[in-house]
Parts: structure tokens; C-alpha cells; sequence
């Protein structure tokens, strides 16, 4: 596999609420995030097969955190696999 990030990932685990208008909610673990992205674990990858299909799909990303102002970020699906995707931050 080529090598493609443009910026260093750091392993980093926390709870995440996607949401997917095709999938609806679910509540998944990052696994690691770096400036442009991350990776989530998807328990038996709630999207149909992991396969491809979803690949450049928009999806919103929440934060679950205790903090007053919860964290909201527009992501793009840039991978998939039967672990998980990995996601693009969209500016």
C-alpha cells in the first residue's frame, strides 16, 4: 500500500458519534487522528460490507466529551475496511 498522509498520526482513543444519512447514529471509537483526519473503529462495519461504495461520502462527526461546547466536524470517507473508515476533515 502507498503511503499517502500528508500530515502525522498520533494513537488516540475516544468516543465519536457519527452520523450518516444513509446509516443514521452510531457511537464508534478513534483510533487514531492526526491535522487532516482520523480512523474509527466500526464494530462489524455498520456500512453495507465495508465495501467502496462509500468512499467520498460526507459524513458528521461529534466529539462525546464533557465539555459544555461539544465538538462538530464535517468529515469525508476516504477509506474503508472491515475494521473501520478513515475520515478526512472537510474545512
Amino acid at each position: 500500500m502507498v503511503e499517502r498522509r500528508r500530515s502525522q498520526r498520533v494513537h488516540y482513543c475516544c468516543k465519536v458519534r457519527i452520523e450518516h444519512p444513509q446509516f443514521d447514529q452510531q457511537v464508534v471509537t478513534c483510533r487514531d487522528i492526526s491535522e487532516t483526519g482520523l480512523y474509527v473503529f466500526i464494530p462489524k462495519c455498520v456500512f453495507p460490507e465495508c465495501d467502496n461504495s462509500i468512499i467520498g461520502s460526507m459524513l458528521q462527526l461529534h466529539v462525546i466529551t464533557a465539555l459544555p461546547q461539544p465538538r462538530s466536524h464535517l468529515t469525508k470517507i476516504v477509506r474503508s475496511d472491515t475494521d473501520g473508515i478513515g475520515l478526512k476533515f472537510i474545512a
